[in-house]
């Protein structure tokens, strides 16, 4: 029992620290839930257009217009791979 009491002690007031001693002690392990897929190549292109699609989306909400250091602006013209 002094063990389990220690382990809650020395979290603190770390909430996260707390959370993962008590889901410890009871045995629950981090388990990484991937999404459906029909390979492992599958899966990788899915991330990988997934992150690709979020560039270019963020690409495209920046102003088209950027003032530069010198007080010139240049043209930002997004690059999309087809």
């Amino acid at each position: 029992m002094k063990y389990y009491s220690a382990k809650v002690d020395s979290c603190g007031r770390d909430q996260k620290s707390l959370t993962q001693v008590t889901k410890h002690l009871v045995g629950e392990t981090k388990e990484t839930v991937l999404p459906a897929h029909s390979s492992d190549q599958v899966l990788a292109q899915s991330f990988s257009d997934f992150f690709e699609y979020k560039v270019v989306d963020t690409r495209s909400d920046i102003d088209a217009n950027t003032l530069t250091a010198e007080g010139n602006y240049v043209q930002y013209e997004p690059r999309v791979s087809g």
